[in-house]
């Protein structure tokens, strides 16, 4: 499958499905020291090739942002206390109007995906986006296609930025048969995302 990055959005906050952890897990909020964890999740998942690589993104991204840390990071554990994943309730003031948070950095250790934990940690990282902001994005590509399932699951739409993005969210759904992008099949998925958006408050592109 050709590997194109996509944009999602959800303008409405108020109608979250809720998940809860199978036994055994637990969440729990960031503290000094968990980049290293972070790192070595991600890396695991794919992200980056060493966790050394890791921890300099996180250092990078993230180290002037203490509190907000505290606040948004969230560690995965295992019933032994190990992370075996992440996910950040985020924010980017910079992201086509002031306000939006954002889905940000979700990653499970493959040794534990396919459990049932991914819906759960997406819901607690949405709690915490709800308590700050009325909406959110976040960033995917086609490849993460199961991702993509689970982020339309919540209510997340696709988001048009170029005629790439069209190109992608076709494949997505002839790919995911996902009853939200139903109107993207057979050509049709241009003026179909045009029109959504529009309702959803948005009337150009990003």
């Amino acid at each position: 499958m050709e590997n194109i990055p996509v944009i999602m959005i959800l303008e409405d906050l108020t109608k979250l499905p809720k998940y809860e952890l199978p036994e055994g897990y637990n969440l729990r909020n960031f503290r000094e020291g968990d980049k290293q964890l972070w790192a070595e999740v991600e890396t695991a998942a794919g992200e980056f090739t060493d966790p050394i690589k890791g921890v300099k993104q996180f250092e990078f991204e993230f180290e002037r942002y203490t509190d907000e840390l505290k606040q948004r990071f969230l560690i995965l554990e295992n019933e032994r206390g190990e992370c075996i994943g992440t996910s950040m309730g985020w924010f980017d003031d910079n992201f086509f109007r002031a306000g939006y948070g954002r889905v940000h950095w979700v990653g499970i250790h493959p040794d534990y995906q396919g459990k049932g934990l991914a819906k759960p940690l997406v819901s607690k990282t949405m709690e915490i986006i709800k308590e700050r902001h009325s909406k959110c994005y976040l960033t995917t590509q086609t490849e993460s296609y199961k991702a993509i399932k689970i982020y339309l699951d919540f209510g997340f739409k696709p988001f048009l930025k170029n005629s790439t993005c069209s190109k992608a969210w076709k494949l997505m759904a002839e790919f995911l048969n996902h009853p939200a992008l139903e109107k993207l099949k057979g050509g049709s998925g241009l003026v179909w995302i045009v029109s959504c958006y529009v309702i959803y408050g948005i009337s150009f592109y990003y």
